[in-house]
């Protein structure tokens, strides 16, 4: 019994890697993704922890994936908010919006919902940090794909801006309303 249930979260798991890699690829920041045995490589990864262990894996039979690291995204928007940086705080949240947004297009859900510590920014760009929740529901059309993901995702940071900020909530409110009235207007067909 608990075997199987390894084996099945570790097929969730790396499906969700699968879809980062192919459709997430720049919106997570990932640059190589190992799952299979090999031989090609010749050094072994040295790795440390927080706590500053260090660790000599062999690449060749270990599951690895690199991905850039990057600040902390609500980190930096309570920055900007305590900063009284009003502007830049609302880069951020369009970088969040924008991010989910593409996550959201592709009818890709994310089954953890903290947006708190799973969502990077750096550059003007939001980056979805944690990858290992991705999926799909094969049932749903696209539009509902689309729409579900979006709102259940933007759900969690509406509640937290309603505590944190209630005119940046206003703001945020706006955008996710032009992001989907952009997405009605382009599922639109019209008669020639």
């Amino acid at each position: 019994m608990i075997r199987t249930d390894i084996e099945k979260r570790q097929k969730v798991l790396l499906e969700s890697f699968r879809l980062a890699f192919e459709e997430l690829k720049e919106e997570t920041a990932l640059l190589y993704l190992h799952l299979h045995k090999t031989d090609h490589f010749q050094h072994p990864l040295v790795m440390k922890d927080r706590v500053g262990r260090t660790y000599r894996l062999d690449p060749n039979q270990t599951a690895f994936i690199l991905q850039e690291k990057k600040p902390i995204m609500m980190a930096s928007f309570q920055d900007r908010l305590q900063a009284g940086d009003r502007k830049g705080a609302e880069e951020i949240l369009d970088a969040f919006l924008d991010v989910v947004s593409v996550r959201s297009q592709k009818g890709i859900y994310n089954k953890d919902p903290s947006f708190l510590r799973n969502f990077g920014w750096d550059k003007g760009k939001g980056i979805q940090i944690d990858i290992g929740s991705f999926y799909r529901k094969p049932d749903q059309s696209f539009q509902e794909a689309r729409e579900k993901s979006f709102q259940e995702t933007i759900a969690h940071v509406r509640n937290w801006l309603s505590e944190v900020d209630k005119e940046m909530l206003y703001t945020f409110d706006q955008k996710t309303e032009r992001i989907k009235a952009s997405w009605a207007a382009s599922d639109c067909t019209y008669p020639k």
